[in-house]
């Protein structure tokens, strides 16, 4: 019973999780990129309030995304934990039905669990470095006209 518990609690997070992150990492990437751009541009008029306010707005978001991606990221690297440790578990020492069970949840935990938002973007600091990219580029595309 705690097995399915477990693995139920996870596939409810993933549903919960799917596409409010989806439109956080979206969203958040635009919000990051025109923050840049307005900040250029009220650099450029002499609005030093601006500045501050679209740095705080772009920094929010910057915070939020690492957030989001370091939860995904801890997630995955406890599941590949948890196999690891699983496996070198002195199995031979067990009584027959915890034997069972370990290697029961040994199939379940043959896959590391990854987060996906939108079931595309895995939710890692990979993921977060991409933003990051994405949000750049998008400032320089919108400064270069």
């Amino acid at each position: 019973m705690i097995n399915y518990f477990h693995f139920r609690l996870i596939k409810d997070y993933k549903t919960l999780v799917k596409w409010p992150g989806f439109m956080a990492y979206g969203f958040g990437t635009g919000v990051i990129g025109l923050s840049l751009v307005n900040m250029l541009s009220a650099k450029e008029q002499g609005r030093y309030e601006d500045i501050v306010l679209f740095f705080l707005l772009a920094l929010a978001e910057v915070l939020n995304m690492f957030m989001l991606s370091t939860f995904g990221e801890s997630i995955t690297t406890e599941s590949k934990e948890l196999r690891e440790q699983l496996y070198f578990i002195d199995w031979h020492l067990l009584n027959t039905s915890n034997r069972k069970l370990v290697l029961n949840f040994q199939i379940g935990v043959t896959h590391p669990v990854i987060i996906k938002v939108g079931g595309l973007v895995n939710v890692s600091l990979d993921t977060f470095s991409s933003i990051m990219n994405t949000s750049y580029s998008f400032f320089n595309l919108m400064n270069a006209q």
